[in-house]
């Protein structure tokens, strides 16, 4: 299974005793991404999003997936940037938008990995930084391969599931499997902030991004790359899949 990566718990280390305060205010404000100016000009969900942030926390059953969820430790980040993308985007009031892991039928597994990652964050957020010197002592060094010997290496996968749900009375729904064909923290991470970065760097590619989005520059997210994206990593593999 997946094993922490020494250069992200590193950064989190670096991030923890360098800034801590700035740090934990990006952390829980679900709109840290977006500034004061920028939420005036594009009014999003705010309330709702405050309001859920700690239901990742939850261990409970999914409906629109069909299976337990728990807490997933990068929806920290990655709620943000889609929050980012909601206002670049216009999606309006009405959206909101939350992560899990899906565990399956696996009820206790759903409770023991909140439990787990509960107990990680009390001792990141120890005070006096006594939390930030035990992870350092136990983490994996930065660029150490799990497994340590690149030769023991196993090609992985992920799965990602997204769930769209309009609002009124009889909702539409439509749903997104992505099936990634390799290891999450190195190989298929790598693969999408290459490809994104080749969608800016190709002249004709990124002509077509401009015309798509109708943008031309700022502080952008990969939502803004559309199709053009989304064609480059269906060529390198990833599968997806609509219903």
């Amino acid at each position: 299974g997946p094993k922490p990566m020494g250069g992200t718990l590193a950064s989190v280390h670096t991030m923890m005793t360098k800034n801590k305060d700035e740090f934990l205010k990006v952390i829980f404000e679900p709109y840290s991404l977006i500034s004061k100016a920028e939420r005036k000009q594009q009014p999003l969900m705010q309330h709702a999003d405050r309001k859920f942030w700690l239901t990742p926390f939850m261990a409970g059953y999914d409906q629109d997936l069909g299976q337990y969820t728990s807490h997933f430790p990068m929806s920290w980040v990655n709620e943000k940037t889609v929050r980012r993308s909601a206002y670049l985007l216009g999606y309006g009031t009405s959206f909101s938008y939350r992560e899990g892991t899906c565990t399956g039928s696996d009820f206790f597994k759903a409770v023991t990995i909140t439990l787990v990652f509960f107990l990680i964050y009390v001792l990141i957020f120890l005070p006096f930084e006594a939390g930030a010197s035990i992870l350092k002592v136990i983490a994996p060094l930065p660029s150490q391969l799990p497994p340590e010997k690149p030769e023991d290496y196993k090609p992985g996968y992920f799965e990602w599931y997204t769930v769209a749900t309009s609002v009124g009375r009889n909702p539409n729904i439509v749903r997104l499997h992505m099936l990634f064909p390799d290891d999450p923290g190195y190989t298929e991470t790598s693969k999408m902030m290459l490809e994104s970065a080749l969608c800016l760097a190709l002249p004709e590619v990124l002509e077509e991004v401009k015309e798509e989005s109708q943008m031309h520059g700022g502080v952008l997210t990969p939502a803004v790359l559309g199709n053009s994206l989304y064609r480059r990593l269906e060529e390198k593999n990833v599968k997806f899949s609509f219903s």
